[in-house]
Formats: C-alpha cells, structure tokens, sequence
C-alpha cells in the first residue's frame, strides 16, 4: 500500500508591518519610501522579496508641481505567490515663492538721482528660479499741495512660481527738488578797471537738475567814494526753479586809476640750460595806457645752490618799468644753470652673452668723458649682480653687470650687460663602467653603486639612480632571460647621462639526484622490488618544478627460460630549460 502527499505552496506572503497611510504633502516635504518586510507560511523569512516601486502620477488640470506619487511594495515568495500593498502620496505646491538677494528699500532722492528698478530675483521650493516669474510695475503719485518736481514712485515686483503662489515686493520712493539752479555762465570776475573801461553788465543762463523753467533775475548797486571816478559796482544776478530754490552769484568792479605798465617785447621765459649754454640778456620795450616816459631797467644776480656743484647755480634777470606814477611792472627770469649732461663712456658695453656656467668671462674695464667735467673727475663703477631665474634650477641664472659712469655734478649714465649662465652639460661615469656580460643563474652579480662627476654641480650633488628590468628572451625558457641595468647620473639642472649594462642569464646546468641510484640486483621471479622514487636539485628551478621520470623494460636473456630476464629501469631529471 502506498500514499502519495503532493505538497504545494499556493499561498501568497502577508506583509510583517501596516502599509503606510495615504497622505497628502508639499512638493519639498517627500518622505523618503520606507523598507517593508513580509513573512511566508512557507518560505523563510530571508527568501521572501519585497520589491517597491514608485511612478509619477500627473493629475489632470493641475499645475506641474500638483501630482500624485503611487507607491506599491510587492512580496514575493520561493513559489512566486505575490502580494502587493499600495500608498499614494498626494504632492501639492501651496507656497508662494520668495524675493532673493538684496531687495530695494523705501528711499528718498533728488528729482535728477531717480534710480534704475533695480533686477530682482525670485526662488521658490517647488519651481526652478528660472520658473518663476517675476512681474514690475511703477507708478508715479503726486504730492498734494507740491510742486510738479515732488512727487512719489511706487514700484512693485510680483513673484509667481508654477502653481500661481505669489508673492509681493513694494518700494516708494519719494521724489524732491531740493537743489538749487546752476548758473551755465560762469559769473564774472571781480575786477578793478580804468574809469573808461567799464564793461556792461551781461545777461546770464541758468539750468536746473528737474524740469521747469529757470528765471534769472538781475540788478546793480554803486557805492560812491571821495573821488569821483574811483567807486564800486556791486551786480547780482539771481537765479530761481519753478520750486522756489534760487542761486544769487556777485560781482564786485573796482573803478580806479591803477593800471601799470606793460612790455610790449615778449619776454624770456624761466629756462634751465646747461653750464656752456647761457643765453644773452635781450632789450626789451613797454606802454601804458597813460602818457609819459618808461623807464625800464635790467639786473641779473647770480644765486649759488646750497650744497650743488660749482656747475650748478641760478642766474635772476630782472626787468622794471616804472611810468612814474608810481605804477610799477617786473617781470623776472630765472635760468637755472645746471650741468644735466652725463658722461659718455670712451667704448661700447660688451654685448650680451650665454655662456656655460665654467665658461664665465671676467667683467672688462670701461672708461667715459664728459662735457663739464674732465676726464680724471669722471669716475666708472662696475658692479655684478646674480639673478636668478623663476623656476629655473641653481646653475641657471643671469649675470647683471653694470657700469656706471659719473661726474662732478652726480650726473651719472649705465650700461648694462647681462650675461645668462646656463648648464647644458651632462654628468660624466667615473671609470671603471659595468660591460654587458652573460652569466650563469646562480652567478647573478649584485648591480654595483657608479659615481659620476658634473662640471658645474659638486659631487655630492650629482643623484645617481641605478634600475634593473627582467626582459625574457623570445622562445627562451623561464630561466634564460636579460638583465637591462642602468644608471642615470643627473645635475642639479636635470642635464643627465644613462650607462646601461645588459646581463645575458643562462641556465646550462642539469639538475642532480640528491640520493643515491638504487645498485643493480639479481632477484627471484617472486620477489621483484618496486621501483622506487628519487628527488633531485637543480642551481635554477625549484624542486617541485623539476620533472623525475621514471620507466621499465624488459629485456630477454638470450637462450634462457621465459622466466629468466632482465628488467632495465631508468629514472630521468629535466629541469625548466630542457
């Protein structure tokens, strides 16, 4: 009697925690989709799958940030028996958008100050920046009981994201004219003039930093004294905006007999010349607008210079007419003598020049003259400075050589050359340098440390690195290969010389059995020994990559029983390389 029991799993898993309620949240408030577990009746707990998943759900007629999140969570059991659990998550945009950066504040400026509307920017937790919008508008209000030239500006900016949140930003400012007009002209000088020679009183303009227009208004007072045809005129011209702000500018004329007399030769100017180039006094003539003689005298005074050189001092050339009135005109000239030249070298600098850094020629000797001084009064000064070079190494610099040429007044000329130093020679390997050579695997030299020399960096400052590379030998076994060895010598300015040896390495050498070959024997038929293993050595494979071969043949006896005969045994040792 048999019974059959066919088992099946048709039950689907049940979730181990309630599914998260349906919930309505603001577009940047998502939770995060949480991790559910569930349980099996029959499967383990470990073999149950719970797979979430989540899609966008746009509802139809709402704005873009409005939309709905349908979360699912499916278990999953061995026998693919599933269950599914679904939130929904409503996403609303209720928040207006808000004004960024620095936003403009109520002010109060002049008619002509009025500012620009300044960019205003808008950002919202649900829309990009570039989604929001934001809208401007002014609007000009007057001031009651104001002139036309105050007034208020009501500027408004509205934000509005994607949703149609908005938000409001207003600023008032208020307008005034509070400046005064400007006169255009500028008001006349005062003056003292002849008695015939008062000028007109002219009309003058005016503008204004606001609109409307400007009037000017202008009058004249004289204030006599003891003589008739000496007074004062006092003119103001007074200049008034449609709000009542007004500029009044004066002009005092003197009237009186006081003109002096005046040359009519053009006169020299102040100069400075050098020590062998002083000009000749000129003869000079004047008027006056009176008659009588004009007298017009000429003195010249040297002025040493505290402190200068014997070739530097001052020379005042005056000149005085006198209309005998008591009226009196001086013009003065002052020629600074001085000795400006400087000396002029005998011989041009050397050229600028590269050299190597052992290569350095020595500074030469320069002389020079002078057009004041002589020549023993004219000294030369060599100088030489180092300069290094930005991001060049320690032997590579310039040579700034100078020689300056000066004379008795500290005028003084240079010359420069500049001599770039540079290192473009490489190290040299003292002697004795490794030859390539071949050599045994066993015979291995150690790579020997080379000294090398520079002709600008001192020996302990030439770095010598020494490299080794296995390079194999195409169709050659592991044990036959090349040693590519080198040693790269480098100065201080990166100049470098490789030596490179090559070491051909060979194995030639077959292993050996490191116990001894069992003796030949002679046994019964019964009582044949088996073959016994050996272990061998080799100079260049290990022992486990040796290769022991071992083998038997049986040779007849000539003329004797088939049980009588010769077992040959061999045992055979092949290294890596054959």
């Amino acid at each position: 009697y048999r019974q059959v029991i066919t088992v099946r799993d048709r039950t689907a898993p049940v979730f181990t925690m309630p599914t998260p309620a349906d919930t309505t949240v603001n577009c940047d408030e998502i939770p995060d989709q949480p991790e559910l577990t569930a349980e099996d009746n029959c499967s383990l707990a470990d073999k149950v799958i719970v797979m979430p998943n989540e899609y966008k759900q746009t509802i139809p007629g709402a704005c873009v940030n409005n939309y709905l999140l349908i979360r699912t969570w499916t278990a999953l059991d061995e026998c693919k028996n599933a269950v599914t659990v679904t939130q929904t998550i409503t996403v609303v945009d209720t928040k207006a958008p808000y004004f960024t950066g620095t936003l403009p504040v109520d002010t109060t400026v002049n008619c002509h100050e009025v500012p620009d509307a300044p960019p205003v920017t808008a950002s919202d937790n649900c829309s990009a920046d570039n989604d929001v919008d934001v809208a401007y508008d002014e609007v000009r209000q007057d001031i009651p009981g104001a002139c036309s030239n105050n007034y208020l500006l009501i500027r408004t900016w509205i934000a509005t994201d994607q949703c149609g949140n908005r938000d409001t930003l207003t600023q008032t400012i208020t307008v005034q004219d509070v400046t005064a007009p400007v006169f255009t002209t500028p008001a006349p000088a005062n003056v003292t003039v002849e008695c015939d020679q008062v000028p007109d009183q002219p009309d003058m303009t005016a503008t204004d930093n606001c609109a409307g227009n400007v009037t000017v208004v202008k009058a004249e007072t004289r204030i006599d004294s003891t003589c008739a045809n000496t007074y004062r005129l006092i003119r103001t011209w007074t200049a008034t905006d449609i709000c009542g702000n007004y500029t009044t500018v004066t002009q005092t004329i003197i009237v009186a007999d006081r003109t002096k007399p005046v040359f009519t030769t053009p006169m020299p100017n102040d100069t400075t010349v050098d020590c062998n180039a002083i000009p000749i006094p000129p003869v000079v003539e004047a008027t006056d607008n009176c008659a009588g003689a004009i007298t017009v005298d000429f003195e010249e005074e040297r002025t040493d210079i505290p402190g200068a050189c014997a070739n530097n001092y001052r020379l005042l050339r005056t000149w005085t007419a006198d209309d005998g009135c008591g009226n009196v005109t001086k013009v003065i000239q002052v020629i600074n003598v001085r000795d400006t030249s400087a000396p002029i070298f005998d011989m041009p600098a050397p050229a600028n020049a590269t050299v190597n850094c052992d290569a350095i020629p020595v500074q030469v000797t320069l002389t020079a003259s002078d057009n004041c001084s002589g020549s023993n009064n004219v000294t030369v000064v060599p100088a030489e400075r180092r300069e290094n070079i930005p991001g060049a190494c320690v032997n590579n610099y310039r040579l700034i050589r100078t020689w300056t040429a000066t004379d008795e007044c500290n005028n003084s000329r240079v010359v420069t050359q500049v001599i770039t130093v540079q290192d473009t020679t490489r190290p040299v390997f003292q002697l004795p340098v490794p030859v390539d050579t071949t050599v045994n695997c066993n015979a291995i030299p150690t790579q020997p440390d080379i000294s090398a020399t520079d002709n600008c960096s001192v020996t302990n400052r030439v770095n010598v690195e020494k490299a080794e590379r296995r390079e194999d030998i195409p169709g050659a076994c592991v044990n036959n290969y090349r040693l590519i060895r080198t040693w790269t010598a480098t100065d201080e300015c990166n100049n470098s010389t490789v030596l490179t040896q090559v070491i051909t390495v060979q194995d030639t050498t077959r292993p050996n059995f490191t116990m001894p070959v069992p003796a030949n024997a002679t046994v019964n038929c019964d009582a044949i020994p088996a073959q016994t293993d050996l272990s061998v050595t080799d100079n260049c494979t290990d022992s486990d990559d040796v290769t022991v071969v071992k083998s038997e043949r049986r040779e007849d006896i000539p003329g004797a029983c088939v049980n009588n005969y010769r077992l040959i045994r061999t045992w055979t040792a092949t290294d890596e390389c054959g």
